[in-house]
């Protein structure tokens, strides 16, 4: 107890030896008093504190609303995004009713899909309060409908809600593309339609087919032991050869009903066919599959 009193009372008493000592004959001689050595007290601070608040706050609050309008842009592009792809779904339906009676205006399709559009972002709640002059603000003008394709592009400027700084709205600008459903009509050249037939080919084979279906696209494969396989025929009657990409020594290969190759393993690539499907104006140098084609 006596030390803390002690500890408590200490700055008094150094305060008080202070006094005498600057109040003693010889301190008065030269001049000094304990009221010249006196320290002063600081000044109040507050203003200080009220500028720096005044600076840093508002431009502290000012970073916070931009990072969350960022938030923002991206619900905004992600609802023009699926109003983009909606209106372009519903516009390409339209377009076999115009196919049909020959009427490809642009500027009825781009009405079309201009109400859908609209209709879609109203579902959607677009924020309109982010895009310059809101509703009226996104346009689709940029849009084409020529050919075979549906393509809307959605123009738009989005503005930032605080402006400490002079920073001018910046574009966006969102793309769409969606074919048709005009079937296997070309409509591009001069609109006149033309119809092409799809044909099917493999990158290594040398002819094209009629069907998806057809026997050397669509494999058969089967087992059989490989004493058997040099007495076995194929559907055409040949005998089946070793193949010369696979190799093994098992007592099981794998035929094909229409194949003159026997493999020794199934993940062969001679028991594999990548098939695409392409029109018949693109076949050049290939010769129609004697089986789709009889």
């Amino acid at each position: 107890m006596k030390k803390f009193l002690l500890y408590i009372g200490f700055p008094f008493l150094l305060e008080n030896k202070a006094k005498k000592s600057l109040s003693s004959k010889k301190a008065q001689k030269k001049g000094a008093s304990y009221h010249t050595y006196q320290p002063q007290k600081r000044e109040s601070i507050s203003g200080s504190l009220m500028v720096e608040t005044a600076i840093v706050l508002p431009t502290l609050v000012c970073f916070m609303v931009c990072f969350l309008f960022l938030f923002r842009v991206l619900q905004v592009q992600e609802c023009v995004e699926e109003a983009l792809q909606y209106s372009a779904r519903v516009t390409a339906v339209n377009c076999y009713a115009d196919s049909m009676q020959q009427q490809t205006s642009a500027a009825l399709l781009l009405a079309e899909a201009t109400v859908a559009f609209e209709k879609q972002l109203k579902e959607k709640q677009c924020p309109y309060s982010f895009i310059k002059n809101g509703k009226m603000g996104i346009s689709l003008l940029w849009s084409e409908f020529d050919g075979s394709d549906v393509t809307l592009r959605a123009s738009y400027q989005m503005e930032i809600p605080v402006r400490l700084f002079p920073i001018a709205p910046f574009r966006m600008l969102q793309c769409v593309t969606c074919r048709k459903w005009v079937g296997d009509i070309d409509l591009s050249g001069d609109g006149v339609e033309q119809q092409s037939a799809w044909v099917y080919i493999t990158p290594t084979g040398s002819a094209y087919h009629k069907s998806r279906s057809c026997t050397y696209l669509d494999l058969s494969v089967r087992p059989v032991g490989r004493l058997q396989v040099g007495s076995d025929r194929n559907a055409s009657g040949e005998r089946y050869r070793p193949c010369e990409h696979c190799t093994g020594s098992g007592s099981t290969v794998f035929i094909t009903d229409y194949g003159n190759r026997y493999h020794s393993s199934l993940t062969c690539s001679g028991l594999k066919r990548t098939i695409q499907m392409v029109h018949l104006s693109e076949v050049e140098g290939r010769h129609p599959c004697q089986k789709c084609y009889r």
